[in-house]
């Protein structure tokens, strides 16, 4: 039960910088707090991204699907996906990485395309 009260205080935490302007930070706080409380571990991904970026369930439980599949996770349940499957060390931050991108997209981030006119001559 304790370990369910600290998750649910954690998003609230999460939620809070974000209305509090300190969104930038809310990720990198609960980073930390997952070294020190495993228990965090257990967090659904969508609902860190709900917390954060303000997302609906079906946007924040697509980012984690992308993420999924980008990583070809395939096996992976969008609706259950936690911080301790994002964070697993073995991906060496790929899952992250992409989990980051697929939300960023979402907030309308655009990646730049290759420009067609910036043309390397070709070495001898």
């Amino acid at each position: 039960m304790k370990a369910n009260s600290r998750r649910a205080d954690a998003l609230v935490r999460l939620r809070s910088m974000a209305e509090s302007g300190q969104g930038a930070d809310a990720l990198a706080w609960l980073l930390r707090e997952c070294q020190s409380d495993p228990a965090l571990l257990r967090l659904h991904v969508w609902r860190v991204s709900q917390a954060i970026y303000g997302t609906s369930d079906t946007t924040a439980r697509r980012q984690v699907a992308r993420t999924a599949e980008w990583c070809r996770a395939r096996d992976v349940n969008p609706a259950t996906a936690n911080l301790g499957w994002l964070l697993d060390e073995r991906t060496k931050g790929a899952r992250l990485s992409a989990w980051l991108l697929a939300v960023a997209l979402d907030l309308g981030y655009r990646l730049p395309g290759p420009n067609p006119y910036d043309v390397q001559p070709a070495s001898s």
